[in-house]
């Protein structure tokens, strides 16, 4: 259903509210007993993660004042999940621009990355991750790694924090891979491999990003992280 003039002005006027790019389909979810929270960070896991709590029973929260509320609340424990920086905007760019004809040959233009250095951040796929946290006082993360170097650890951690927390999530502690990857889509799938090659080949050009991405680096380093098995890395 294409949305109308009055609702994209609804979710503009509330984006500013936000002072991010929120997510509008589920910004958090709180369980039934509001008592936990997931901060949602769009490319870390969220379709996923939204079924699961969504199977629990866990409600979704859009409103500015009751998201402020729900993050800065003692009484409230909350969790999100952190992913590689880089390879988080990686994928984002992806899916930000998988519509756009022609982009891959775009990445070859070096005034075009000079437009992109300017600011990286253009929707909530590329958002910086540090940004949905905002307001939020205290949270442990759990880490989503590549799957070919960390297979399924990041289901195994996220299985064990919300079976902790009283929602049995033991069905889904084995899966492998990710859900919905670039790779089955093929202009995703296009996007994402140039910006890896040319990533790789331009050393300035990737620590320049990476400067970009310095305080998404700083939440990893600082911020709780949880692990199923605290002796594996």
């Amino acid at each position: 259903m294409t949305k109308s003039t009055f609702e994209i002005f609804l979710e503009t006027k509330k984006m500013h509210e936000y002072g991010y790019f929120c997510p509008s389909e589920y910004p958090i979810m709180v369980d039934p007993k509001s008592k936990h929270c997931w901060v949602n960070i769009p490319k870390c896991g969220s379709s996923v993660i939204q079924k699961v709590l969504d199977d629990h029973g866990w409600i979704v929260y859009r409103d500015p004042a009751i998201l402020k509320a729900f993050k800065q609340s003692p009484a409230v424990k909350k969790f999100c999940v952190l992913r590689d920086p880089m390879d988080r905007w990686i994928s984002g760019f992806a899916q930000c621009y998988d519509t756009m004809d022609k982009l891959p040959e775009l990445l070859d233009n070096t005034t075009f990355w000079k437009v992109i250095l300017k600011n990286p951040h253009f929707d909530d796929h590329t958002e910086a991750m540090y940004k949905f946290l905002k307001h939020t006082n205290d949270y442990t993360y759990i880490y989503m790694g590549n799957e070919t170097t960390n297979g399924n650890r990041f289901h195994r951690d996220l299985s064990g924090y919300l079976t902790n927390i009283g929602y049995d999530s033991q069905y889904f502690k084995n899966w492998d891979g990710r859900t919905n990857p670039y790779t089955n889509a093929p202009a995703k799938k296009a996007i994402n491999l140039k910006l890896r090659q040319i990533l790789k080949d331009n050393t300035q050009l990737n620590n320049s990003l990476n400067d970009a991405l310095k305080f998404d680096y700083e939440l990893i380093d600082e911020n709780k992280r949880y692990k199923s098995d605290p002796t594996s890395n």
